[in-house]
Formats: structure tokens, sequence, C-alpha cells
């Protein structure tokens, strides 16, 4: 990297991240089209315009990485079909698979499959190569390509919107910043929009069998009474505490996930590159369980009382009561008040570790 680029690079890593992204934003505007395969290069930073319904418009970001036996450039990119990221809501919604980020993931593949040589310059959907000022050029050619195969061999699952779409991928190959220029209010908006639509589905789901077992675990008790004298001396009420003891480990273990992946982010230096990231991820996750088990338990049995209509009252209440508590817990993020434990934590603690080390 020449030593001007260096010198830049140093400037704009000391900004904020509001006037990284303004900076970006101005110097990254011009775009060259893309007609035919022969017009890309190694290590391109292309783009094909889209948009979501109809009403927000994007670019799809991907880059060159290498050309096969037939000259095709081979392309690296977070992405999925739309039947395969459908197909995925099943075992995420009953949480017996991947979540919701693993919709899409970091993949190397020949550009003839994502866009024919005929399609390239469709209306709307038109390829084009982002057009990087010299002296921007933190990485070469070379260096953009292998930082980006390294990201698809490790078949990275941590899709966000937001905070680690296509963009943030391949602004990270070329500069080394986690940054999506193209994320407004609206599509922090959409974010919010699909998420809660997804997560009152799950939950309903969710809240089921936690539900049935708090409806009939007296009864069960009760059957199992007749032939059992030791389920006999169980007390009433029963049916309330399995279904608490179902929504604790349920919480648990979904605490357990967040904290592990965030680990590997962490390790990964993925979306979350210091201790105290980390940290916050731990504080949110803890915090946001505690809350939901609160709701969901609350909400089950006021739901129940309010709604007499077994199984059905209690579902209802306990998704209403979960999605309450993790909103609200979502008010201490929004007011900066974990960060401010994370980063007074992160002071206590002795220096930094590398997180390769951490096992």
């Amino acid at each position: 990297m020449e030593r001007a680029s260096v010198e830049i690079w140093n400037w704009i890593e000391r900004l904020p991240w509001e006037k990284q992204k303004h900076l970006l934003q101005w110097q990254l505007q011009a775009r060259e089209p893309i007609h035919s395969f022969k017009d890309i290069r190694l290590g391109d930073h292309l783009v094909r315009k889209d948009s979501f319904l109809g009403l927000v418009s994007y670019e799809h970001h991907f880059i060159c990485v290498d050309f096969n036996g037939k000259g095709q450039p081979m392309i690296v990119h977070y992405y999925n079909s739309a039947w395969k990221a459908t197909a995925q809501l099943i075992p995420s919604i009953s949480a017996s698979g991947s979540p919701v980020e693993q919709m899409a993931k970091v993949q190397e593949m020949c550009i003839e499959e994502y866009v024919s040589e005929a399609k390239l310059q469709t209306e709307g959907n038109e390829v084009a190569r982002v057009v990087w000022p010299e002296e921007l050029l933190r990485f070469p050619p070379e260096e953009r390509a292998k930082r980006a195969r390294e990201r698809a061999r490790k078949k990275e699952k941590w899709y966000d919107l937001v905070e680690n779409n296509c963009e943030t991928l391949i602004m990270w190959c070329f500069c080394d910043l986690q940054i999506s220029l193209q994320v407004t209010a609206a599509v922090c908006y959409i974010r919010e929009v699909i998420g809660g639509g997804y997560n009152f589905l799950k939950h309903s789901l969710q809240q089921l069998p936690k539900a049935l077992v708090e409806q009939f675990g007296d009864d069960i008790i009760l059957l199992a009474s007749k032939t059992k004298p030791v389920a006999a001396a169980l007390p009433r009420g029963i049916g309330v505490w399995g279904g608490a003891v179902v929504t604790v480990f349920a919480e648990c273990f979904l605490a357990y996930r967040e904290i592990k992946s965030a680990k590997q982010k962490w390790k990964e230096g993925i979306v979350i590159k210091t201790r105290k990231e980390f940290i916050k991820e731990v504080i949110d996750s803890v915090l946001q369980g505690t809350f939901r088990v609160g709701g969901s338990i609350g909400g089950m049995i006021g739901g129940q009382l309010l709604i007499p209509i077994p199984v059905l009252g209690g579902v209802i209440g306990a998704v209403l009561g979960y999605l309450s508590s993790h909103f609200a817990s979502k008010l201490f993020t929004k007011f900066g008040l974990t960060e401010f434990l994370a980063k007074h934590i992160d002071s206590w603690l002795p220096p930094d570790k590398p997180a390769d080390k951490l096992d």
C-alpha cells in the first residue's frame, strides 16, 4: 500500500463511525457499467441493482476473486436463493436448527450462477463496477480476493441486514471496515418489521408446549396418581411450575447459543472486534433472556386468567408477555445502559486477552 494511502486510512480510522460513512459515501459514488464478463477484473467491487418488494431500492455487492477454465469470473458474496432462505425458516422457528442470521452465507460461485451475461444490463438490475479512488485502495486485487475467499472457506453464516450484509463483507475486503453505506433508517425499519413478524410467529409456536404443560400438568399428575402413589404426593399447581421450568430452560439454552456465537464472532474479528463489544453482547443476551422469562411466565398466567380458554389464553398471554418484555429489555441498549456496563466491566478486568486464546 502506498504511503499516502496508509496515512489516509490511519486518519479515516480515527474518525467517528458516522463521519467514516459519509466520507466513503461521497468517495464511492462512481459506477462503471459491466456489459460482458470480459469487463470484469480480479478484485473488482461489483454491484447489481435490485429492490425490496419494489419499494426500497438497494445494491447487492460482490467481488471477483478468480476466473474459471471458461474465463468466467468467480465471485464471493453473502447470498442465498429465495427458496433455500424460505426453507431455512422451518428449523429456525422450531429452534432446532440455524437462527435467522444463518439464512444467508458467504459463498464462492461462478457469476453465471448468479446472473447470466445476457442479463448484465437488464433494466432495474444493472451490474456495475464501483470505482474506488486510487488513494483509497488499501489492498491490492490479489489481497482483496484472498480476504474474500477466507470468509467463504469458513462458510460464514452471520448475516444481518444492517450490521453484516453483502456490502459490509466487500467493504471489509477492500478497507478492513465493517460498514454498510446503503443502510438507512428505512432499511433499519424493514429489519424491525420483518424481525418482529418472524419473532411473533416463532414465539407463538414456542409458547404452545409451555402453555400445554401449564394447562394439563395437573391433569397428567392426577391421572398418573391412580397408578403411581409417588405422583399423588406431588403438589397441585405443578403444571404452572412445569411451564416455568420449560421457559427458563429454553431461555438459558438460547442465551448460551447467542453467547457462543458472539464469542466466535469475536474470535474471527467479524462484527465483534473488541472485548468490550463481546461483554456488551453477553450482557444483552443475559438481560433480554431474564426479561423474557419474567414476561413469558407472567403473561402465560395472566393470559389464562383473562382469557379462560384452555391453552389459547396461555399462549396469547405468553407471546404478548414475551414480546413486550423483549422490547423493554431493548430500551437498555437504546439508552446506552448496556454500553455503560460493558465499558466499566471491561475496565475492571485484566488487560485484553486475544480472542483466539480464550479456550
